[in-house]
């Protein structure tokens, strides 16, 4: 879990440099008038407008797959990645063919050195 972008171990780290920093005492003060700053901001409109645009933000790429009609392609796209990531089934024989060559007669030893067209 990130607030603000910091785990829980930034979090602890930040909380000991405080201690050392500001002592017990003065800590408690400033955890209070901290908690009522960041309360302020989350009432504040400002912010509510902040959360919303953001929530747009993350929906436009879903509005534009919508509009676009893409959403048929996209499921295929899921079921083909779909069937390649399935394991292969090893019990049941494959039958390999060999390489055709370019001409006939030849063997793919025959064909080295040969330059490419």
């Amino acid at each position: 879990m990130e607030i603000f972008n910091i785990g829980p171990w930034e979090l602890v780290l930040i909380l000991i440099l405080a201690l050392v920093v500001f002592g017990p005492e003065r800590m408690v003060d400033y955890s209070k008038s901290t908690a009522r700053f960041i309360r302020k901001i989350v009432r504040s409109p400002f912010w509510r407008d902040l959360v919303s645009t953001s929530e747009e933000i993350k929906d436009i790429p879903r509005q534009i797959v919508k509009e676009a009609n893409l959403e048929e392609s996209l499921q295929e796209l899921k079921d083909l990645q779909n069937t390649i990531r399935k394991p292969l089934d090893l019990s049941v024989p494959v039958d390999v063919a060999p390489a055709a060559s370019t001409e006939p007669g030849e063997s793919e030893n025959s064909m080295k050195g040969k330059p490419v067209n």
